[in-house]
């Protein structure tokens, strides 16, 4: 049983030396403006972490009813 234990840990430990490694393979593309929707690649991947989905304990989205009254 510690064998078993002592090879999933140094996996997991491999794994986790490796991720940089594997993150700076990607490269950078030629040309990032050329093809189609240069423009709108790089914003998506400027602001596409900014979502935030609040869930309950059973995994459903939190919905908030917003109101402007100023604006009506």
């Amino acid at each position: 049983m510690k064998a078993k234990a002592m090879i999933t840990m140094l996996v997991s430990v491999a794994m986790i030396l490796a991720a940089p490694l594997v993150a700076l393979g990607k490269g950078k593309p030629e040309n990032p403006g050329s093809g189609s929707g240069g423009a709108g690649d790089a914003a998506g991947a400027l602001y596409g972490d900014l979502y935030v989905i609040e869930r309950d304990g059973n995994g459903v989205p939190v919905t908030r009813t917003l109101s402007y009254p100023e604006l009506d």
